[in-house]
């Protein structure tokens, strides 16, 4: 590796690490990292082909090959998840929902066909189809699989809202709890993600679209 080179990729680098501070992107960095890694070592035992200890500590052991193991599955869901094709963490705008996922809140009429999808969080594990509510425009949507794996889900226009009650995560362990009141008196839950602050940007387009509503 030509000398200019491995100046490129050290500072290729040190965004990458930069770039790990940022939620979005950290998972995706982390698995380019390895990558840079790799040449830049190469270069450097070039430099230093008579360098006894950096042989010795070059080959793989067994500690090694555990600690790959264990940690590339892990890196592997977390970047299923950084691409949403594993439910995220955090509430996440309906831009980054896949249009398989939206086809399937459509088909199954969680979502009306004409409204796109503004924010979105499913609750479930692995499956995004066992669990998920979120808004469009117009309409407020909850949806999940009962004891029976039969789909139930609730859909409601703001205008037939008649108020929410939110009860905030304490820890980031605990989900904030939306709770929707029609006019009728009935409700429903919305279960989402309490980390950061995007549950009370969530809440806050909630009500603001509440509130447009019983203005005359």
């Amino acid at each position: 590796m030509p000398n200019a080179l491995a100046i490129v990729a050290w500072l290729l680098l040190l965004v990458l690490t930069v770039t790990t501070r940022f939620d979005d992107y950290s998972t995706f960095a982390l698995c380019i990292i390895p990558f840079i890694w790799l040449p830049l070592v190469n270069y450097i035992q070039h430099l230093n082909q008579s360098s006894d200890a950096l042989a010795y500590n070059s080959k793989w052991r067994v500690r090694n090959i555990v600690i790959a193991i264990i940690w590339a599955p892990i890196l592997f869901l977390s970047l299923l998840e950084e691409v949403y094709l594993l439910p995220s963490t955090a509430i996440v705008k309906g831009d980054k929902l896949w249009s398989f996922q939206m086809q399937f809140l459509k088909r199954h009429q969680l979502v009306p066909i004409d409204e796109d999808v503004l924010f979105f969080y499913s609750d479930a594990w692995v499956d995004f189809r066992n669990d998920g509510n979120g808004i469009s425009d117009n309409y407020i949507f909850s949806y999940w699989k009962n004891e029976q794996d039969q789909l139930e889900s609730n859909l409601k226009h703001f205008k037939d809202i008649a108020s929410v009650e939110v009860t905030y995560g304490k820890t980031q362990l605990e989900n904030t709890v939306i709770k929707v009141i029609d006019k009728q008196g009935d409700h429903f839950l919305l279960i989402v993600d309490s980390e950061g602050s995007k549950d009370k940007e969530l809440v806050a387009q909630i009500n603001r679209r509440v509130n447009n509503q019983k203005t005359p």
